[in-house]
């Protein structure tokens, strides 16, 4: 009877020491999902500050100015190089086949 007594209770033991270090990675997991939102929030308002910034010194008029003596803009799907290989034409690139 006390040999039974002396393997329940080691049983429950070693169920309590499980169950306790199952609760300890559940709350380092968190802790580390918790830092990671921390940092991404961090990086999303240095962005917000840096485009703060790029607004600050570029106003839109100097931006179409800008673009306008570039050549200007063409939505990147019909780029001139792009349009030539989709269409088989010689961009000195392969062709890719698309099946």
């Amino acid at each position: 009877m006390f040999a039974k007594l002396v393997v329940v209770i080691l049983c429950l033991g070693a169920v309590a020491a499980t169950l306790l270090a199952l609760r300890q990675q559940r709350i380092q997991a968190m802790h580390e999902l918790a830092e990671s939102r921390l940092r991404l929030r961090a990086a999303d308002e240095r962005l917000w500050v840096v485009r703060a910034e790029i607004a600050r010194h570029l106003a839109p008029e100097e931006l179409e100015a800008r673009i306008a003596s570039a050549g200007g803009m063409v939505p990147a799907g019909q780029a001139p190089a792009l349009r030539a290989v989709h269409e088989g034409g010689s961009t000195g690139t392969p062709r890719t086949q698309v099946r």
